[in-house]
């Protein structure tokens, strides 16, 4: 792969349409045994990707907090399940409003941990990274195609 400077290395990897065609991928090399500066060069990328986790999940916990969405639902949704002629109605929104969270953090830590499990399989696997390699080159083609066959709004 050449390297390009003005990308930063979370974007290296991603799917691009020539991926079918280089064979000199750096996936398929980073599964054989015994590759030191590989694997220096990963352990870097981790820490470097480490060190900014709190950082994104500060901006995260910013941007649900500000999200209209978020309040909207709120405020529509869940005074539905609250007994106004209770004792103390703001009680029961805030209980169904942890609820809520604690439910969602529970789901998506479970989705976290089998994403990186099952992403840790697949990318120590070669046959994987080799398969992906022309899957996604037949998605680009596909795609190409069914664009140059769509007629345009004025058609």
């Amino acid at each position: 792969m050449r390297e390009r400077p003005y990308v930063d290395a979370e974007h290296r990897d991603e799917p691009r349409p020539t991926s079918v065609l280089d064979r000199s991928r750096h996936d398929v090399e980073d599964c054989r045994p015994g590759n030191e500066q590989q694997r220096e060069r990963r352990d870097v990328e981790q820490a470097n990707r480490e060190s900014n986790l709190r950082r994104a999940f500060a901006q995260g916990i910013v941007v649900n907090v500000l999200n209209p969405k978020t309040a909207l639902f709120f405020l529509a949704f869940l005074p539905q399940f609250v007994d106004p002629n209770a004792a103390h109605p703001a009680v029961q929104i805030a209980f169904l409003g942890v609820l809520f969270a604690l439910l969602g953090l529970v789901t998506d830590s479970v989705w976290a941990l089998v994403a990186s499990t099952a992403g840790g399989m697949l990318r120590r696997s070669r046959r994987f990274v080799r398969t992906q390699r022309y899957v996604t080159g037949t998605v680009y083609v596909g795609l190409g195609v069914a664009t140059a066959f769509t007629g345009s709004a004025e058609d």
